[in-house]
């Protein structure tokens, strides 16, 4: 048999060629009982819609795009869950791309996006500031920044995190350990979240009228070899107090303390940014900032969602609360 068609399943289900493609449109579109016929018939021809095709028929492509910064960091991995499992129960299909950290690989993908005409784009920008991705995106009807910003004059719809309210939070609980030698590692550097916890550790700081080196903080250190040297490195000059903005940063803590003979909460004190399956990993209990982040795909993905079907036109900036756990 060769490839099978409308008209073949048509036939098939008894019904006229227009009933299948108002079924293949909208299910809930015509009579349940025809709606059944149809249905079976696809399924024994196992018949399989050209999306290309209808796309073109009805000017759309029930594709979206995530452009996300590092496929390894869970947090862009349960958004990811979130949205395809939002998109799959609409109807859309969902593409990701990892820019891994690359302004000029996140570019390419912003265009070829719009190239492929998908309907909407989510975006996670690995820089802070951008004017060339602002430029490409607003070639785009509809996207969606999710947990990462970039800053400009214009306000565009978001799904971000209360980041600097917790790091403030964060940092007065540092305060309460006994030992007073801070150490602050944190992420990306270009990064809009990193931007933001700091601030919000800096202003504790100054709150408290601590003194904050910059020579305090640590930038772009993850869970790897190199990270795991220079915090041992740290560790050896008397630094005790430690915090992090990096969910990825604990477990080289963790090992680097382990090397030296040190203990945490008797040795060094932590507290930091984590996700409920970090903490559950180790043995010891520390104040945390519990991210969420399958509840910001969703959120972000409801977002795109109506913008595509234009319910409501104003951008829309969405906050999802972190968990603070002292």
């Amino acid at each position: 048999m060769g490839k099978v068609t409308i008209v073949d399943v048509a036939k098939a289900a008894n019904v006229s060629n227009s009933s299948v493609s108002r079924y293949l449109a909208n299910p809930q579109s015509i009579n349940p009982i025809l709606a059944v016929r149809i249905a079976a018939a696809i399924d024994k021809l196992h018949y399989i819609p050209n999306l290309s095709a209808r796309s073109l028929r009805r000017g759309s492509t029930r594709v979206i795009g995530f452009i996300q910064p590092d496929i390894t960091q869970d947090l862009f991995n349960q958004a990811m869950k979130a949205l395809n499992e939002m998109f799959s129960q609409n109807n859309y299909l969902l593409i990701t791309c990892d820019s891994d950290n690359n302004p000029e690989k996140e570019l390419k993908y912003v265009n070829s996006l719009i190239e492929q005409n998908v309907e909407g784009i989510i975006i996670s920008p690995c820089l802070y500031k951008s004017e060339a991705t602002i430029h490409a995106l607003s070639n785009c009807d509809n996207f969606v920044f999710l947990d990462r910003f970039l800053e400009t004059d214009k306000t565009f719809s978001c799904v971000l995190e209360d980041n600097y309210e917790k790091s403030v939070l964060l940092t007065n609980a540092l305060f309460s350990f006994p030992q007073k030698k801070h150490l602050i590692l944190a992420g990306a550097k270009s990064s809009y979240v990193t931007r933001e916890r700091l601030r919000g550790v800096r202003d504790a700081f100054a709150n408290s009228d601590i003194e904050l080196k910059e020579s305090d903080i640590l930038y772009d250190l993850t869970n790897s070899e190199e990270s795991i040297r220079i915090i041992t490195e740290q560790l050896k000059k008397g630094y005790n107090a430690i915090l992090f903005t990096n969910p990825k940063i604990i477990n080289s803590i963790y090992i680097a303390s382990r090397k030296l003979g040190y203990k945490i909460n008797r040795d060094i004190f932590i507290a930091g940014y984590a996700y409920h399956s970090t903490v559950s990993q180790y043995e010891f209990q520390f104040p945390c900032v519990i991210q969420h982040p399958y509840e910001l795909g969703l959120a972000a993905g409801d977002l795109i969602l109506r913008k595509i079907q234009k319910q409501g036109s104003k951008p829309k900036q969405i906050v999802i609360p972190c968990e603070f756990r002292p």
